[in-house]
């Protein structure tokens, strides 16, 4: 699961990047998570190894009952719902 979205690089360009969840730390069932992001300038410069871009992290209370996918998913619906910039983004 990723998004493609246009953002401003760490470098100051904007352009769209392909952002993905790099990872994601709960302590226990409907806790406040955290989230860390990372946007790459390509799907395939991420599978390439190459750096990111852009990162973000973000807060939110994780429902822990259906596992790490579902974690995943509620992540990046967020990461939606907290960054007015993932409004047009698409899912990939």
């Amino acid at each position: 699961m990723a998004l493609k979205a246009i953002l401003e690089t760490s470098f100051g360009e904007t352009r769209e990047l392909y952002v993905r969840l790099n990872n994601f730390d709960t302590v226990s069932k409907h806790a406040q998570s955290a989230a860390r992001f990372r946007g790459f300038l390509s799907q395939e410069a991420f599978e390439a190894g190459k750096s990111f871009v852009w990162e973000r992290e973000i807060s939110f209370v994780a429902d822990l009952s259906d596992g790490a996918d579902a974690i995943a998913r509620q992540a990046y619906g967020a990461l939606r719902g907290q960054c007015a910039e993932f409004g047009e983004a698409s899912d990939i």
